[in-house]
């Protein structure tokens, strides 16, 4: 069985493919809070405890200082140091005058563990806050720890509704259960990111075929290190997923 993940969208057109192809369809993006603040609300009151504060997007930015401000100040956070990834997460820190120590551009797609190495020298010893979704564990998790840092990956917010769906997309992407993936346009790739919660695309889809419509498409996914296989005309979904068909 050949396995297509498509876009929520594709739920709605008619399409019958082959009877060895199954369509699969990640879940709606949907960023909300999640059902309990108490992990976060813990680290939040022992900030004292951290060298670094890692937000890796803008929803990990928004989310934190929704909670963090309820009963904290700005200059609470002058004790620890921020690594903060794209100019949009950068820009909600700075409103909430927040300094950030060490900007990272978001594409392409960073390394923070070097960056951290880069600025700190050493981070053995260092404990870092990581606001997310509660989705994946990042490449960079796993180095820090290697080095004897602690990351604390504390939920901060969901990108889903459908959890269930969720938790079952993540486990075909590690069992490599997906064998492509089909991305009508830019938007659809930075909705996939957004829902996964990463934009180490190359790592979470390595070993998937890349189908896009258009080249604007191409453009988008090969700025998140992805290697299109296959281009489709733009705006035809059909062809986008009958053009996989010479792949099953």
């Amino acid at each position: 069985m050949f396995s297509i993940l498509l876009p929520p969208a594709y739920e709605r057109i008619q399409f019958q493919p082959p009877g060895d192809v199954r369509l699969i369809h990640w879940p709606a993006l949907d960023v909300h809070e999640p059902e309990s603040f108490h992990l976060l609300d813990e680290a939040i009151d022992n900030l004292f405890g951290y060298d670094w504060l890692l937000i890796k997007n803008e929803h990990a930015a928004e989310y934190f200082l929704r909670r963090f401000e309820e009963n904290h100040t700005a200059d609470e956070l002058d004790q620890i140091r921020v690594l903060a990834i794209g100019d949009a997460a950068a820009e909600r820190l700075a409103r909430s005058q927040i300094h950030v120590d060490l900007p990272l551009d978001r594409f392409p797609v960073p390394d923070p563990f070097a960056a951290l190495e880069a600025y700190a020298g050493q981070v053995t010893g260092h404990n870092l806050l990581a606001p997310s979704a509660g989705v994946i564990r990042e490449t960079f998790e796993d180095q820090l720890n290697d080095r004897g840092a602690r990351v604390d990956d504390v939920t901060a917010y969901r990108t889903v509704t459908e959890k269930a769906r969720l938790v079952e997309l993540n486990t075909l992407l590690i069992g490599g259960g997906i064998d492509s993936i089909a991305f009508a346009g830019p938007a659809d790739i930075d909705q996939f990111a957004q829902v996964i919660d990463s934009d180490d695309l190359r790592r979470l889809l390595s070993g998937v075929l890349i189908s896009c419509g258009g080249e604007e498409t191409v453009a988008a996914a090969v700025r998140y290190g992805l290697a299109p296989a296959v281009v489709a005309p733009a705006g035809e979904k059909d062809a986008l997923i009958k053009a996989l068909e010479p792949f099953r």
